[in-house]
């Protein structure tokens, strides 16, 4: 089985952009979801191209969609003491995903609860408003029985009541997923080969 770098985002202590360079190293996958600070690696992957470039990989064209759930894309200045260790600074944009929205990115999808008090609803608003203000495709869901910890419940079966989390992750999967597969079979597909003069004769 292949092994890919254990995770250092709080234990033990790490700094930016350590965490995201581990997750770089570790994408196999054409949808990337994550949910808080999993959801801001997975952002990072997918709109900042340098990232998965160290790897070999294109975010636009290797990613077939990205699923954020609670994620923090734009929280500058940051005003915790442990988050701007963590950032190298409060005002970093770099660290931003929101920074680095061109439109040309994977589709996205943001979900976030109404009464989310860890990571502000607003941080979807505006990143969804910023990949459309681009041309870009993204779909918000906000959901109001759910907080920062039970939307991620909402996945296990007793907790499903509460938010139709995993229908909606469910069904964006298999939109974007059989759309990149087709992009795929269409490029690789060999056109028909014209005989010359010579074959022919």
């Amino acid at each position: 089985m292949e092994q890919h770098p254990a995770p250092r985002f709080l234990v033990p202590p790490a700094r930016f952009p350590t965490f995201v360079e581990d997750a770089a190293r570790a994408v196999r996958f054409v949808v990337l979801m994550g949910h808080s600070a999993g959801a801001y690696i997975a952002a990072m992957l997918s709109f900042d191209p340098q990232w998965l470039g160290q790897v070999g990989l294109n975010s636009q064209t290797d990613l077939a969609g990205f699923i954020g759930l609670a994620g923090p894309y734009d929280f500058l200045p940051i005003q915790s003491r442990t988050l701007r260790t963590i950032f190298g600074g409060a005002n970093r944009t770099e660290t931003q995903p929101i920074s680095f929205v061109t439109g040309k990115e994977a589709p996205a999808l943001l979900i976030t609860a109404r009464r989310d008090r860890l990571v502000s609803p607003v941080n979807s608003r505006r990143m969804a408003a910023q990949i459309h203000a681009h041309g870009g495709v993204a779909e918000e869901r906000t959901y109001g029985g759910v907080g920062h910890l039970t939307l991620i419940g909402a996945f296990a079966p007793g907790l499903r009541v509460l938010a139709p989390v995993l229908r909606d992750v469910t069904q964006f999967v298999w939109r974007v997923s059989s759309k990149r597969a087709n992009l795929v079979r269409a490029r690789n597909a060999s056109p028909p080969r014209r005989l010359t003069n010579l074959e022919v004769s």
